[in-house]
């Protein structure tokens, strides 16, 4: 069982710590990393034009159907699991938007068409997101109350991009809770890669389903793994809110929420759970966590979020779909680093073989200096729900809704890798002298940041030019975005650097207390031994 941890205590104002003031308690931990996240978010979402993002016209709909009262809108006879709706025609106009350029990456998005003169006017609408949960949208939809425009997409966007930081900022908080954090917090900035901020920055559910699950996995650790009485209610509150949100974003996100913790609970000390579990102060929030997996249930069953709305099936056979997902495996994990756009903007390899590089360290690291064999095995046993499982859903569904399965998808389970990695480290890391976590730290977080920065400028760069376009020269038919390119991506590096800074500083706080307090003991051995040795 891990040691209970200590409350930590204030120590004197230093120099070189040169985020100490932000850093000094986890709330201010939280404020900053939300910041940061948000600007990193809202830079992609002025980097990518509007509905440049996965099935993003059918989320906008659904969105300002739902904030009017349509939950469900009217079945579409001709469009198995779809649903007409009635929105204004600026909404309804957003499945004309990406069509000139979507799968084309050579072309750039300055082909759109202009919008309509009516904006307001009262148009019917398919979306094939309607069965989704209406939790996200009755939050992201807000905007299109408003005086409609270009800008209302922006302004979902940067709605969802509030939202996605809210929740997964509460990881960085549960960081800066622990003991020996470094590697758990190189863990978090490795699981937060291109592909994590780039669908924080969408109108799209899978926002709030990464971004609940990634929060999720480090909340769970933290009260399992680095158990604190004291705190045990506000962790579990965190807990419980987390899981109504990762519940309520998608269809799959209820059997995703189950596997998380149970996932949690099998790599971390079964004395621990049961403690928790005896704690009179974890039951509220067990309860409303029960109450929201029930209610996200309630209305997957009821709405049919996942049956294909067809007469029958699609004529994919399991083994088809076990085969085909199987073969698809590397797809999904690149798809996991960075695959954006409608899956029509890809990394170059080099950059994929980066960022693997990137994230792998904690991994490896973990595998090699375990403290036990029962945590290497945890993070091999993580490693191989997150491939394993969604290869497994992808032929369960494959008869009912075809091989649609994307990288995405799989990315509440993955996001759990790299955590469950850094809390082996945590553990592992100091009994091995020979390790230097801070250096560690620095380079691996370093080679994330490149990867972050290069990712978003290649992704920028297959708007405003097209893949083939020039990088320098300006052309007649480049699309411009609300801001600079070039300022945009210094934005979105600089607050990716922060995220590293932020964890750096509040680990070299917690180090510095580690040995404060060691230094404390040896005095107190010291003075204790005093006396007996001028009696000798």
């Amino acid at each position: 069982m891990c040691p209970v941890e200590q409350p930590t205590t204030p120590l004197p104002a230093t120099r070189d710590l040169t985020l100490a003031s932000l850093v000094r308690s986890p709330a201010r931990v939280y404020w900053a990393s939300f910041a940061a996240l948000f600007v990193a978010m809202a830079a992609w979402a002025f980097a990518n034009p509007p509905m440049a993002a996965p099935d993003e016209p059918a989320h906008v709909v659904k969105a300002a159907a739902v904030v009017r009262g349509q939950l469900t809108g009217v079945p579409d006879p001709g469009g198995p699991g779809s649903a007409e709706v009635r929105v204004p025609a600026l909404y309804a106009h957003t499945m004309a938007m990406p069509q000139c350029y979507v799968f084309q990456s050579n072309v750039p998005a300055s082909c759109s068409p202009a919008l309509p003169a009516d904006l307001d006017a009262p148009t019917e609408v398919t979306t094939w997101v309607v069965r989704n949960n209406p939790l996200y949208y009755a939050v992201v939809g807000l905007p299109t109350l408003l005086t409609p425009g270009a800008h209302t997409f922006y302004a979902m966007r940067l709605v969802s991009a509030l939202l996605t930081a809210a929740v997964l900022a509460w990881a960085f908080r549960g960081v800066a809770e622990l003991r020996g954090r470094r590697f758990v917090g190189l863990g978090l900035l490795s699981a937060v890669t291109p592909m994590v901020l780039f669908l924080g920055s969408t109108v799209n559910s899978s926002a709030l389903e990464v971004s609940a699950a990634v929060a999720l996995w480090v909340s769970l650790l933290v009260v399992l793994r680095a158990p604190d009485p004291a705190r045990l209610p506000s962790r579990m509150a965190g807990v419980g809110v987390l899981a109504v949100l990762l519940a309520n974003s998608r269809g799959l996100a209820p059997l995703f929420l189950g596997v998380i913790v149970l996932a949690a609970v099998a790599v971390s000390p079964w004395r621990t759970t049961l403690d928790v579990l005896r704690d009179r102060r974890s039951w509220p929030w067990v309860g409303v966590a029960t109450a929201g997996l029930a209610a996200a249930l309630a209305w997957t069953l009821s709405a049919g979020t996942l049956e294909s709305g067809g007469s029958g099936g699609t004529g994919v056979s399991v083994r088809d779909g076990l085969r085909t997902a199987v073969e698809k495996t590397p797809d999904y994990i690149t798809g996991m680093l960075g695959h954006f756009g409608w899956l029509d903007t890809a990394l170059p390899q080099w950059v994929y073989l980066w960022l693997a590089l990137a994230v792998g360290v904690t991994i490896v690291l973990a595998v090699l200096v375990a403290a036990r064999r029962r945590d290497a095995l945890a993070v091999a046993g993580v490693g191989a729900l997150g491939l394993g499982l969604p290869v497994l859903l992808q032929a369960w569904q494959a008869d009912s809704v075809g091989i649609i399965w994307q990288g995405r998808y799989s990315l509440p389970l993955m996001v759990g890798l790299p955590v469950v990695a850094g809390f082996v480290l945590r553990r592992g890391a100091p009994l091995v002298p020979q390790l230097r976590p801070r250096p560690v730290f620095l380079t691996t977080a370093a080679m994330l940041l490149v990867a972050q920065v290069v990712a978003f400028g290649i992704n920028l760069h297959r708007y405003v030019r097209g893949t083939a376009g020039s990088w320098f020269e300006e052309t007649p038919v480049d699309w411009s975005p609300p801001a600079a390119p070039v300022l945009l991506t210094l934005v979105a590096g600089l607050a990716c650097a922060t995220l590293v800074l932020v964890v750096d500083a509040t680990s070299r706080l917690d180090e510095r207390r580690a040995a404060s307090d060691r230094s404390e003991r040896t005095e107190e051995r010291a003075t204790d031994s005093a006396p007996a040795q001028v009696a000798g």
